[in-house]
């Protein structure tokens, strides 16, 4: 294994780890409603039976709410079979909906976000940071290439 595969493993590893805790705090308790603790999914539910979630809005945050962690199970899937920057790819579109739903939450303010929320923007944040570690290229590394390559052909 190459220092460039090395070094995307662990950020890629890294990345898909963090997306997994961010999945997991999904049941934990994101919102403070009444004084009680509900988590992410509750207030999907509790949304849904109050009917403010109706027509293709109500679709919308279904689905992309319960596809996170189908798109976590993705990019673990990835990494165990070696391909880093898919893993790291299939993480960002986590990162964005999680990073959405807890700015919405503090513009809003209409409920007190709890401590789980802060435990997915966190777990977002590190794996938008590993993520993008394995997705861009560094520019001393192609410079390295196309230096070594115009040395050998003349």
């Amino acid at each position: 294994m190459g220092e460039a595969d090395r070094r995307n493993s662990l950020f890629a590893g890294c990345a898909v780890a963090a997306a997994f805790i961010g999945t997991c705090s999904l049941v934990l308790p994101w919102f403070e409603v009444s004084g009680r603790s509900r988590s992410s999914i509750d207030l999907i539910a509790s949304a849904n039976a109050l009917d403010l979630l109706v027509g293709s809005t109500r679709i919308i945050v279904i689905v992309l709410w319960l596809a996170v962690p189908v798109i976590s199970a993705a990019a673990l899937l990835s990494f165990a079979t070696r391909r880093f920057r898919l893993a790291a790819a299939l993480v960002l579109p986590f990162v964005a909906s999680i990073l959405l739903v807890f700015i919405i939450g503090l513009v809003v303010d209409l409920v007190g976000l709890a401590w789980g929320a802060w435990v997915a923007a966190a777990s977002a944040v590190v794996a938008l940071a590993c993520a993008m570690m394995v997705l861009v290229r560094r520019q001393g590394a192609s410079t390295c290439v196309n230096s070594t390559s115009s040395l050998s052909m003349s």
